[in-house]
């Protein structure tokens, strides 16, 4: 088995843009930017699995889609 990098999933490249509001456009970009292998956005009150995939990029979004976090699971 492989070692995992520790920003496997591109988090580091586009933390900076925490803060701004989660468009169909900016996600296209994060995607672009942070070569992740999969982006899960979480928005409050859903259900998502607590599996843990470094390669994936979770975009935590508030109630009005402005980005709260940006890490890998």
């Amino acid at each position: 088995m492989k070692p995992v990098p520790e920003d496997a999933c591109g988090a580091q490249t586009v933390g900076s843009l925490v803060g701004e509001t989660l468009t169909d456009a900016l996600q296209a970009e994060i995607a672009d930017r942070s070569r992740a292998a999969e982006i899960r956005v979480i928005e409050p009150g859903k259900s998502y699995t607590m599996d843990y995939r470094a390669e994936r990029l979770d975009i935590k979004v508030d109630d009005q889609r402005m980005i709260t976090d940006i890490s890998c699971g």
